[in-house]
């Protein structure tokens, strides 16, 4: 799970906001308490923005939650932002609604208990004001961080919004409401220090329209928007096996930093918009590109396509097999394979090559776990005659197939074991797979990684699995391995994991989830492909 920092900046001396921060920081605490909570202050003249800075040095990574010590959110918003801010990498706020309490309304919320969202308001706005920031701790410092050079109090709000529209993408809003707690006011209107905070917000003002402006502006390293252009034969949204989703998530990052990212997708029937990354079909001629990005069969397409736009070639190994061994000794700029394990079986070549894991973001697919032992994608070399000898075995254990991306006339379906549930090809893996089921098989011949094992550890769901280099990569200490010759271990397996094995390895496959940093190899793969046209 995505690791939460809540932070309060907060310096105190006057009793009315002392006890507001008190206040805020329990109803926090209340609203998340899965999250580590901080109140940080900073040395010498107390400046909102290097506490703010300060808060996420000490968050670390994660995302981080910057509520002032007055403002009160509601918690479904909140937590709509936290997991969208994990996802994306966008700075959220967990309101479409401003409310200020009067002093009457104040009062009412420490002497009658009022909630603060029901007590009287004084003022309430529809603008973007401050009071709650929600973002990745990667992205805060991509936007710049908070300027210091804004001094005690005053815009540098509106300062962090402009730089982080300019360069991160648009904040997005959450339909929700705060409520600010009535207190003296702490800095005055009109001093000099407010005044020049005003004036270098200008600057940022004035910067809006340009990202290299705002890049300076903010202190960010900036690099030349780079034309990506990725060829594969499927894509999503209609094919989302393993390979097409991690493809299609190194693209998004290249995206959410600011380069062109346009897909040509030659197997497909339908163009597409994905993530704001727009999908071609059919094979492309010349093209304008810096940088040209692919996987599995489209390699030798793609290598033509770069040599003729005199661009670097990025490919991505899912796997040694001897076709890919032979792509990567024909020579690419750059080799992105999928496991330590993948990137040591190839072969040697002059190109660099790093390892992204299949990117696996465990809110996206975390809930409660379901009753069924399930096999996502029913093919021979998937283990689909264990899967069904399993359920042949056990019939009073409900068993759920699950149609894969791919080759789905070669998916086994059997109508006769009334104790087996069909569930077609879906992109709702969290509701119609992980909310139903209780253990997952792997029992493939080949795997070079387990991305559904991750997805499931997420939720909780341990994982049986045949005991190939991938899986053993990807689950570790998390999994249970067996031979899928061995179809005796197997039924011990799932016994044992359906009784009380099922709590210690549901903890396991936790703290597995828990323990992931995708944005971390995104970041460095997108750097190495950002250095590819420097060099």
């Amino acid at each position: 799970m995505t690791r939460v920092t809540v932070a309060i900046p907060f310096r105190g001396g006057a009793l009315d906001r002392e006890i507001h921060a008190e206040y805020v920081a329990a109803r926090l605490a209340e609203m998340l308490p899965e999250a580590q909570h901080l109140v940080v202050d900073v040395e010498g003249e107390f400046s909102r923005a290097r506490a703010r800075n300060e808060a996420v040095r000490q968050a670390g990574d994660g995302v981080v939650v910057l509520c002032d010590a007055d403002t009160v959110p509601q918690e479904a918003p909140l937590r709509d932002a936290i997991a969208a801010a994990a996802d994306d990498g966008r700075l959220h706020l967990p309101y479409t609604t401003f409310r200020g309490l009067s002093a009457e309304g104040t009062l009412a919320v420490y002497a009658r208990g009022l909630d603060p969202h029901h007590a009287p308001a004084a003022e309430t706005s529809m603008r973007s004001i401050g009071g709650i920031w929600v973002i990745r701790a990667d992205a805060y410092w991509q936007a710049g961080g908070m300027d210091e050079q804004f001094r005690t109090w005053g815009f540098e709000d509106d300062a962090f919004w402009a730089a982080a529209g300019t360069l991160l993408g648009e904040p997005v809003r959450h339909h929700g409401v705060i409520t600010h707690l009535r207190h003296e006011q702490a800095a005055r209107i009109g001093s000099p220090a407010y005044r020049r905070n005003r004036a270098r917000n200008q600057l940022y003002t004035r910067a809006r329209t340009s990202p290299e402006q705002m890049r300076r502006l903010v202190g960010v390293p900036g690099h030349r928007s780079l034309r990506v252009v990725a060829l594969a034969h499927y894509y999503p949204p209609a094919h989302r096996a393993g390979a097409e989703l991690m493809l299609h998530e190194l693209l998004r990052a290249l995206a959410d930093r600011g380069h062109q990212v346009t897909v040509w997708a030659t197997d497909e029937q339908r163009a597409a918009v994905v993530d704001g990354i727009t999908v071609h079909t059919g094979t492309p001629g010349r093209l304008a590109a810096d940088v040209v990005v692919s996987h599995l069969k489209s390699v030798p397409l793609a290598r033509r396509v770069a040599r003729m736009a005199r661009a670097r070639l990025v490919q991505v190994a899912h796997s040694a097999a001897p076709w890919i061994a032979q792509d990567v000794a024909r020579g690419a700029d750059l080799i992105v394979a999928n496991t330590h394990h993948v990137a040591a079986a190839l072969p040697d070549a002059p190109a660099p090559r790093l390892v992204v894991h299949p990117p696996v973001w465990p809110d996206r697919h975390a809930t409660t776990p379901g009753d069924a032992v399930t096999l996502i994608n029913p093919l021979p070399e998937k283990g689909a005659k264990v899967f069904y000898e399993l359920a042949e075995r056990l019939p009073d254990v409900p068993f759920l197939a699950v149609e894969g991306g791919y080759q789905q006339r070669q998916q086994i379906r059997r109508d006769d074991l009334p104790n087996v549930t069909w569930q077609p090809h879906t992109a709702d893996m969290r509701t119609d797979v992980w909310a139903r089921t209780r253990v997952l098989l792997m029992p493939s011949a080949e795997e070079s990684y387990g991305m559904c094992a991750i997805e499931a550890a997420a939720s909780g769901i341990p994982t049986i699995a045949a005991p190939t280099d991938g899986l053993r990569e990807a689950l570790g200490d998390a999994g249970t391995f067996a031979d899928p010759g061995d179809l005796d271990a197997w039924e011990r397996a799932v016994q044992h994991l359906l009784g009380d094995g099922w709590g210690p390895a549901s903890v396991r496959a936790r703290a597995l989830a828990a323990g992931l940093d995708p944005a971390a190899e995104l970041t460095a793969c997108c750097k190495a492909i950002e250095h590819l046209k420097e060099a």
